[in-house]
């Protein structure tokens, strides 16, 4: 077998793993609130090919290596060993939903404000309604409601100077954010606020999950493909190269 046919079986071999990859559901670590709404949660991620291994409001009660996304819904959680900084280091997803950032310390820990991407909290009013377009919004164009918080009952971020990787999503009236995302340090996070739920905002949650992979460019099966084949071409103009001069007369 030819070394430019061994090359390009190999990156075939690659993009269908890559694909495989592409496909496969999340392993979610979901850290349950007050309001016991965890259970709904990860019964939907289930329902739609992920994993969900759900903790008490109290706080994970394992290491969260193994998991690829962390959804922190607790109202009680602060996180005093800063391990969903960590998890984001490691180059995955943190979904930061409902009060969990006041409960994390967001008004006071720089390292929170950081991976989050934001510097305050407030209360979000009235009609939250999308503000630009991004994967974790899908097809929704900017203007499109979301859910309705009454006269300020759902919490909502404010803030971004100082975190460039902050993009706002989704805003109240008033001015401050009901969904967004940060990048970084490798990894990315997405608030979202009260009233999202899988009943009602269902595909934002499951885009959320996959935000890592939506929002930040990776090497897709395509690239994988154009590599492959302009290794595999490289490799054969060297061995044509080395077989013209064997021919050469000495």
């Amino acid at each position: 077998m030819s070394r430019t046919r061994v090359l390009t079986m190999t990156f075939v071999s690659l993009l269908a793993g890559a694909g495989s990859a592409w496909a496969g559901g999340k392993n979610v670590a979901l850290i349950n609130n007050s309001n016991d709404d965890g259970p709904a949660w990860c019964q939907f991620l289930i329902e739609n090919g992920h994993a969900c291994t759900l903790y008490p409001k109290e706080g994970p009660t394992q290491p969260l290596d193994p998991f690829e996304v962390v959804i922190d819904m607790s109202n009680v959680w602060a996180d005093a060993t800063q391990s969903l900084a960590d998890f984001m280091q490691a180059g995955k997803t943190v979904i930061a939903a409902k009060n969990a950032p006041t409960a994390l310390g967001i008004g006071s820990n720089p390292t929170v404000k950081a991976w989050i991407g934001a510097n305050a909290t407030t209360a979000g009013a009235l009609d939250l309604v999308t503000v630009s377009r991004d994967p974790i919004l899908g097809d929704l164009p900017p203007g499109t409601f979301i859910t309705d918080c009454g006269a300020g009952a759902c919490l909502a971020l404010s803030d971004l100077s100082g975190h460039p990787g902050a993009k706002p999503l989704a805003a109240f009236p008033n001015g401050p954010l009901g969904i967004m995302r940060n990048v970084w340090e490798g990894g990315v996070s997405v608030f979202i606020t009260d009233n999202i739920s899988p009943g009602g905002n269902g595909q934002i949650i499951l885009n959320a999950v996959r935000a890592r992979e939506l929002t930040v460019p990776t090497l897709t099966k395509w690239g994988l493909l154009l590599m492959g084949l302009a290794i595999a071409g490289a490799g054969s103009a060297v061995v044509a190269k080395r077989r013209a001069r064997a021919r050469l007369p000495r």
